[in-house]
């Protein structure tokens, strides 16, 4: 009877040490679950926050293209009313 319940012992130690290391593993897979969210969260900002300033940029690169066109436009008015356009010299 003593080695029965030196196995039952020894079981019971065995599973105690087993539950224990799964509660340590659900603990560390929860952490890295939870870091990795952050990260996502951390990425996902950066990306809108960079999206944000391209389309500013893009924005305001389509401006300028918009004021360079009407210089232009203006250049090729004043060349052609003075009489300097169009072979003119």
């Amino acid at each position: 009877m003593d080695a029965k319940n030196l196995e039952m012992t020894e079981t019971a130690d065995a599973i105690a040490n087993l539950t224990e290391a799964l509660a340590r593993l659900s603990a560390a897979v929860v952490a890295k679950k939870d870091e990795l969210t952050e990260g996502k969260k951390f990425h996902n900002a950066q990306l809108e926050k960079k999206e944000t300033a391209l389309l500013l940029l893009k924005e305001s690169s389509a401006s300028v293209i918009g004021k360079i066109d009407g210089i232009i436009g203006k250049i090729d008015n004043v060349l052609e009313n003075n009489g300097s356009g169009n072979n003119n010299n």
